[in-house]
């Protein structure tokens, strides 16, 4: 089990550093990487999930508790971090409802991909399109509409706030991210069969995806500045330690076990991800904030997700 750890551990703990070190030497900046950034999120993971999907079963994809976990999961912590800034500590609903999604997007498609890949090879991938899905669908809307409406439109945005909510949840929904895998799961389902050659070829961009978005996500690092505050210890606890509790508890009552299950544990204690912070900085609401609880969220995690994967292994395996 150690040696699986450190199997899966040291790779991601190497990428990462790699894209710091660049990061260190200017080689690369928050700018610059960017462009690897939406060559990542564009082209790589799109084609890692679609070519992924093929590999489960339609009874797989039909089993809707898995869904259900993850929906849980992921809305009830941001419910939790949104009333507690809301209403305990008297935050703007903008303010809130960002540090609601800090506190449940977990950097899935980036750091996920990487550690369920490895542990479980493609049929790792599930349950980071599921949880893409709910994050998109359910927490990325909820956290726009509230920006909306509690604190007007996005900075150098002049249409009115309908008009433009409307559009951003539109740019989210037609993101290859999410269509990618919908388009394959819709196939599958179909019992269409992905050619051999069609499945190689997309699966060599796809290859890409792990260790370019783990890299990216160093350089991205190395630009957060690193501070404790209510709001960073909060994020912290919310979504390294009770949001993979909670699935963890929903799977349990569901009696659902093997590497799905696993997966589902791995993909909610993924630490904050980093869409979080550029949000922010586009409404210019608790940007600092939730730069710094991502920068902890995601070192710290090092030791969370690594207990997370030694618990789901324990629980969950066959």
């Amino acid at each position: 089990m150690f040696q699986t750890l450190l199997n899966c551990l040291i790779p991601v703990c190497f990428c990462v550093a790699v894209g710091a070190f660049a990061g260190w030497l200017k080689i690369l900046d928050t700018d610059r990487i960017r462009s690897i950034s939406t060559y990542v999120v564009i082209f790589a993971l799109p084609s890692l999930l679609f070519v992924g999907i093929f590999k489960f079963t339609i009874q797989e994809l039909s089993q809707w508790q898995n869904l259900v976990t993850l929906l849980v999961a992921m809305s009830a912590t941001w419910i939790i971090a949104f009333m507690l800034g809301r209403f305990v500590w008297r935050f703007s609903p903008g303010e809130a409802a960002i540090l609601g999604l800090t506190s449940s997007f977990g950097n899935m498609a980036y750091i996920g991909v990487a550690i369920l890949t490895t542990l479980f090879s493609t049929a790792g991938l599930l349950p980071v399109i599921l949880g893409n899905f709910v994050s998109s669908f359910v927490l990325v809307p909820a956290t726009v509409a509230v920006l909306h409406v509690g604190a007007g439109k996005p900075a150098a945005s002049a249409s009115p706030a309908k008009s433009s909510l409307a559009r951003e949840i539109l740019h989210t929904v037609i993101q290859p991210l999410i269509w990618a895998p919908f388009l394959g799961i819709a196939l599958v389902l179909a019992d269409v069969t992905l050619p051999e050659l069609v499945s190689k070829s997309i699966g060599t961009i796809g290859d890409t995806a792990g260790g370019v978005a783990l890299f990216a996500v160093g350089v991205m690092l190395f630009g957060f500045s690193f501070r404790i505050d209510r709001v960073v210890a909060l994020v912290f606890v919310l979504k390294n330690l009770l949001q993979p509790a909670i699935g963890a508890a929903v799977l349990f009552a569901f009696g659902l076990r093997g590497i799905m299950a696993e997966g589902i544990v791995i993909v909610l204690a993924c630490p904050a991800a980093t869409a979080c912070p550029m949000l922010a900085s586009s409404y210019r609401i608790g940007e600092k904030s939730a730069a710094a609880s991502v920068a902890v969220s995601t070192v710290s995690s090092l030791l969370t997700i690594s207990g997370w994967i030694l618990f789901a292994k324990a629980v969950f395996a066959n």
